[in-house]
């Protein structure tokens, strides 16, 4: 995850929290309007009880205290009426506050499932990306063993070039010590040896240009086919180095 994914995270979540301390002061409200709305009811009824017993009251009065009566029971039907209106609108108010929560809740929820589904996306992507730089941490350690193998066949291969470099310039001391002194039988086969001195040189650049092919793609190299072609040059070198060998001694 990025720094600014993570700041990004960060600022959803403080929303978040924000979004739960607003619907908890908005319930606390709700509560509150309930409490107000019971306290309207209770005053209700206690007017309405009043109400109740001034009509029977007003049955045994005179005239003019049926009128007094009569007006006072005018007052507390109005504010009977008042506090039944106030109660309608905070019911509404409340009704209102309610829809509002669960609006708000719902989006919330919304928001939340889909920065989790984002965080497990990302999540997801992270654990391949883990996955991938573990192969090519394997495949260069693999690469990494096949040049040691490859630098090291080069340098038993030198070995053994300095080796046949040596026997060819033996040879040729050989040849030129005896070149008055040769037979026919000895002329031809130092002519053999020549041309087996000419193959072996050819089999070593095959084999240098082998190596160098090594070197560039060691994948090819350790391959079946690239491993018998190494093994063929290298066994064609010890035939010819027999044979030579075999002539010199003759």
């Amino acid at each position: 995850m990025t720094l600014n994914e993570h700041d990004e995270v960060n600022r959803l979540l403080a929303q978040i929290r924000k979004l739960e301390q607003d619907i908890t002061k908005v319930e606390d409200q709700t509560q509150k309007n309930y409490q107000q709305c019971d306290k309207y009811e209770k005053r209700l009824t206690k007017l309405t009880m009043a109400n109740g017993a001034l009509e029977r009251q007003a049955n045994e009065l005179s005239q003019n205290d049926k009128s007094q009566l009569q007006t006072a029971l005018q007052l507390i039907v109005k504010q009977t009426d008042a506090f039944e209106d106030e109660i309608k609108f905070m019911r509404r108010k409340n009704q209102k506050i309610e829809e509002e929560i669960h609006s708000i809740d719902t989006e919330g929820q919304i928001r939340i499932q889909k920065q989790q589904s984002t965080l497990r996306a990302e999540a997801k992507a992270a654990e391949q990306a883990r996955i991938e730089v573990q192969r090519l941490q394997t495949s260069y350690q693999d690469l990494e063993a096949s040049v040691y193998e490859l630098k090291k066949q080069m340098e038993d291969q030198n070995t053994i070039n300095q080796q046949i470099q040596q026997n060819t310039t033996q040879l040729q001391e050989i040849v030129q010590q005896r070149d008055q002194t040769i037979t026919r039988p000895q002329i031809i086969a130092e002519n053999i040896v020549e041309s087996l001195c000419q193959d072996l040189k050819e089999l070593s650049n095959d084999l240098i240009k082998l190596l160098v092919q090594a070197y560039e793609n060691p994948q090819k190299f350790l391959s079946r086919s690239g491993k018998a072609s190494y093994l063929d040059i290298l066994s064609r070198i010890e035939r010819k180095k027999a044979q030579i060998l075999y002539l010199k001694g003759k």
